[in-house]
């Protein structure tokens, strides 16, 4: 909404803008998890956490120093602009300042602007989680930029690049491709970098779309999505020794979808938004998923 303008407010201003909201945003969830924690949680026993959303950044070339660091760039501009001040030590990471710092004496006027935190709102800050709420669709390729611009701009900044590799399914978002093994690489990384063993993550959001024609009910892609990434969460959990607690599939039933309306579809069930009464009727994936939350695991196929 700050910064690329696509979403409400529809400001488009990722130097500045963008960066004073999220700042706000952190000291804003910090003040309501200690309001929470002084004043309730002894009696509620709650917990109070957040959820960011992620994409995995795989180098383009993996043998390419450049390239593994512009990857490690773009997940720090992505997550750990967030993730960072409140899971690690109250401010930002050092890859994203330096960064910008970089980026404002290479131009003549300054590209970026990164508010600071006191060392008071540090302490404020760190640690006021009692979970990780991670969202993950899809992967990217990042390659670094060696000729980059002065204009305001998330990849200008960070110098990086985004690709797609051919071979990897396309829904029916242009952004989502299905990237399965991205998930249980990003988990890895946010246990690595955030949460360790101590700290529980849940998948909040997780899913494709498919479009708002055709077989509606047979969904059989969406089936083959839950199967493939949720099998990549079981290998974190299992294999990498990641503290994952659960997993949410986004969505329930097909919904209002920012800018896209009622087109595309991410629910499990099919809602006829022709029929001003809204019927439901559960999709191939509810079944399927059903299967899943019964059997507390994948169902074994049948012969």
């Amino acid at each position: 909404g700050y910064g690329t303008g696509e979403h409400p407010p529809g400001i488009t201003d990722p130097g500045v803008a963008s960066f004073k909201v999220a700042h706000t945003i952190l000291k804003a969830h910090a003040k309501v998890w200690h309001v929470y924690s002084d004043k309730y949680c002894s009696q509620q026993q709650g917990k109070v956490g957040l959820v960011l959303n992620s994409d995995w950044a795989e180098p383009k070339t993996p043998t390419n120093s450049e390239d593994v660091r512009a990857s490690e760039r773009y997940l720090q501009f992505m997550l750990g602009w967030f993730a960072h001040p409140v899971f690690v030590n109250g401010d930002y990471p050092d890859i994203l300042k330096s960064q910008i710092q970089e980026v404002n004496q290479q131009c003549s006027t300054a590209v970026a602007q990164l508010p600071l935190f006191t060392e008071e709102e540090k302490s404020w800050v760190k640690g006021t989680a009692d979970f990780f709420g991670l969202s993950h669709y899809t992967s990217h390729l990042v390659s670094a930029v060696t000729n980059g611009t002065c204009t305001p701009d998330y990849k200008n900044i960070g110098n990086f690049s985004l690709h797609v590799d051919p071979s990897w399914p396309q829904t029916a978002s242009s952004w989502i491709h299905v990237v399965p093994w991205g998930l249980r690489r990003l988990l890895k990384f946010v246990s690595q970098e955030y949460t360790g063993t101590k700290i529980p993550i849940y998948i909040a959001g997780n899913g494709m779309p498919t479009k708002d024609s055709g077989d509606l009910i047979n969904d059989t892609l969406r089936v083959d999505y839950f199967q493939r990434y949720i099998n990549e969460a079981l290998k974190a959990y299992n294999l990498d020794n990641v503290n994952l607690r659960g997993y949410n599939t986004w969505s329930f039933m097909d919904d209002f979808e920012w800018l896209n309306g009622y087109d595309p579809r991410f629910g499990l069930h099919q809602v006829d938004f022709d029929n001003p009464n809204r019927p439901r009727t559960p999709k191939c994936s509810a079944v399927y998923y059903a299967e899943i939350i019964r059997n507390n695991g994948i169902p074994v196929p049948k012969e």
